[in-house]
């Protein structure tokens, strides 16, 4: 009789957990069943912030991206990016973005450096890290922030605590801090 699969438990908001499947199936990487459910949900809040004079977005993820183009943004001049899902996510949306390809320490000091005029812009969701803006703003780079869109915590679905209270070895990786709280 053959071993069981694992599980792979994924609490990534729905389409990011979608992504991650198929990113490990475009590696190879199978011999687990998929279990998701998101703690983590993404709500567009809006409204859009006043952008007149607002030369760049800053997008430090692809929710943010996506809640832009949602609530109607348009393309800006610059657009600066924290990693290169968010890059692909503003490439869809008709942005030329410059990625940072990392975390959010990566995006100021990319953008500091290369010292674009301001204003720039920091769309976002509730939960944020790194204080982008006003790190930036200190640095000599004049960006404000708007908060577009939320992330409320949600609850495990019955299936998740079926699993994790079975035989079944579980996989869970966790994406950030605020999710393995929250798990926990």
């Amino acid at each position: 009789m053959a071993p069981t699969p694992p599980i792979l438990l994924l609490t990534r908001p729905e389409a990011a957990s979608r992504r991650f499947l198929a990113a490990l199936a475009a590696d190879g990487i199978s011999g687990f069943t998929p279990v998701i459910s998101p703690l983590i949900g993404i709500e567009v809040t809006g409204p859009l912030p006043d952008l007149a004079g607002v030369r760049g977005a800053i997008f430090t993820s692809a929710n943010g991206v996506r809640g832009y183009a949602q609530l109607g943004g348009g393309v800006l001049p610059l657009c600066y990016t924290v990693g290169e899902a968010t890059a692909q996510a503003a490439r869809d949306a008709g942005f030329a973005p410059k990625s940072a390809g990392g975390d959010a320490d990566a995006l100021v000091e990319m953008i500091v450096e290369e010292a674009p005029e301001g204003p720039l812009m920091h769309l976002r969701g509730t939960h944020a890290r790194g204080d982008v803006a006003g790190r930036l703003t200190r640095a000599g780079v004049e960006t404000r922030d708007a908060v577009i869109y939320d992330q409320p915590a949600q609850e495990l679905s019955a299936g998740a605590k079926a699993a994790l209270d079975g035989d079944v070895p579980v996989i869970l990786p966790l994406f950030s801090p605020r999710s393995a709280a929250q798990f926990a």
